[in-house]
């Protein structure tokens, strides 16, 4: 079987030539998120050029930012299609012709299409399968290197706000999105270290090359039954529909995110105008807060995956908490009154969004799975697009008719509050599940709420969700056996099938 049809059914070699694919990874988060999370000096630039509304410039951004999310079913169908290198290739290729062709801008409609548009979808096709190759690559690791990787994100966040300032104070918008052009061209560079997995001793490469795989990562792949991968086949719009419907815990994060969304990237992109309203500084100095929210997302998304893979708090707990940190430092207005304020709402959103946003992937290995993984982020990030795409432009339409940021930023508060209690409330419901299946058996419960199910294996079968190994193997090719469903949760009860 052709390697790229394979990758996901094979033990990585949590090492080797995969930190090589963190790198890549971490550089395609760093445009993908860091690069869109840091256009807010070209939003002061382009409004003042244009001489158009808050909501109006709004939209260049927040289309670009939302692109991702929904175009990243797309980088999943292309990994698929052409494998995971090809896919990352194409999509930089695809922003950075984006902001090439926006230096000949007369309108924001025209930027509509070249930022917003292409850019977005670019970085969105790139972004699912950089993802996707990390857990492949990194089996036992992944907690860790999802954060290494996501740490690209705070770091152009951290990079990008200040450079960008300083490009536009020197060349004007036009000649900043000629470098932003440049910035981009580094993920095709980058999508070329995304070496497909293969079995043991096999030669020929997923480009047709007869390159042999590293020495260790050969040692780590072991021989598949590719049989298997014939016995059940689930197309995109299939799988979407059952983890959406089947997974409980799947469809509460799914509807938490797009709230949280909602609420982010609207307070992101007014952040920096907010303080130039404010009058707390000049625009170099307030760019430097967009900078801060870069540091506390490093830190954060670090630090996060340190916690998690240790297993000094689930996922799960660590996202609600960092949801319900930044919602409540959206409430507080007298943050905005001094730059000493906005430094630290700058870095508690920091803080904060870094930790929701690499735990979101986190959480839907956990509850879906390795092999349902790429279907899965696409499932999880085409809703949440939406929330990206409404959230700067209803931040912006708020201040149009209110002239003041409070609401706004109370507005976007108030959304990652209701995503943090969608999650409380889940957890509840999950709970309490659990506690009526097992009859109060505390142990059985745990084991529930560490299990998933993976229906794109043969049968179905529940895996421990940090190391990936069998806990039970049920329904048999006779349909059969005796069977536990811990976890397609609406299905939770002992039975057999005669």
């Amino acid at each position: 079987m052709h390697g790229r049809e394979t990758d996901q059914n094979r033990t990585g070699p949590d090492g080797g030539w995969g930190w090589l694919v963190v790198g890549a990874g971490f550089v395609v988060k760093f445009m993908g998120g860091g690069l869109l999370q840091s256009l807010s000096p070209l939003y002061i630039d382009m409004k003042r050029y244009f001489g158009s509304s808050s909501a109006e410039t709004s939209w260049v951004l927040s289309i670009a930012f939302a692109m991702p999310f929904f175009t990243s079913i797309l980088g999943a169908v292309a990994a698929k299609l052409f494998g995971h290198r090809l896919a990352v290739m194409i999509g930089g290729l695809l922003a950075s012709s984006g902001f090439f062709i926006s230096y000949f801008a007369t309108s924001l409609v025209y930027l509509y299409g070249s930022i917003g548009f292409l850019v977005g979808t670019g970085l969105g096709i790139s972004v699912t399968p950089a993802l996707t190759m990390l857990a492949i690559y990194f089996p036992k690791k992944h907690s860790l290197v999802n954060g290494i990787a996501f740490f690209g994100s705070g770091m152009g966040i951290f990079v990008i706000p200040p450079l960008l300032q300083a490009c536009i104070d020197r060349y004007g918008w036009r000649g900043s999105v000629l470098i932003m052009s440049a910035f981009c061209a580094h993920s095709v560079v980058s999508g070329a270290l995304l070496r497909p997995l293969r079995k043991a001793g096999k030669a020929k490469h997923e480009d047709g090359d007869l390159s042999q795989a590293p020495p260790d990562t050969q040692d780590a792949i072991g021989e598949q039954d590719e049989n298997k991968t014939s016995k059940r086949r689930f197309t995109c719009s299939h799988f979407m529909y059952i983890a959406f419907f089947t997974y409980l815990r799947f469809t509460i994060l799914v509807i938490s995110f797009f709230f949280v969304a909602l609420g982010m990237f609207g307070g992101s992109v007014h952040m920096q105008a907010r303080a130039k309203v404010e009058g707390v500084g000049t625009l170099q100095q307030t760019a430097w807060l967009v900078s801060i929210v870069g540091i506390g997302s490093i830190a954060s998304r670090v630090g996060g995956a340190f916690l998690v893979q240790h297993r000094l708090i689930s996922a799960t707990n660590i996202y609600i908490l960092s949801i319900l940190a930044v919602g409540v430092a959206f409430l507080i207005p007298q943050l905005a009154d001094t730059y000493g304020g906005f430094v630290v709402l700058s870095l508690v959103m920091g803080l904060g969004s870094g930790v929701y946003m690499s735990m979101s992937a986190v959480c839907t290995r956990e509850y879906i799975g390795i092999n349902n993984m790429l279907i899965g982020l696409a499932t999880l990030y085409v809703p949440a697009g939406i929330g990206f795409l409404l959230g700067p432009p209803l931040a912006g339409w708020i201040y149009d008719v209110t002239g003041n940021y409070d609401y706004s930023f109370f507005t976007m508060g108030g959304f990652h509050l209701l995503g943090a209690f969608i999650c409380i409330l889940g957890r509840c419901i999950t709970w309490h599940r659990n506690k009526k299946l097992t009859g109060g058996d505390k142990s059985t419960s745990q084991v529930d709420d560490q299990a998933i199910v993976d229906p794109m294996h043969d049968g179905f079968v529940m895996k421990d969700a940090t190391s990936q190994t069998f806990i039970s193997d049920f329904v048999d090719d006779n349909n059969t056996n005796t069977n536990w469903i811990l976890d397609s949760p609406f299905i939770s009860e002992r039975h057999t099938d005669n």
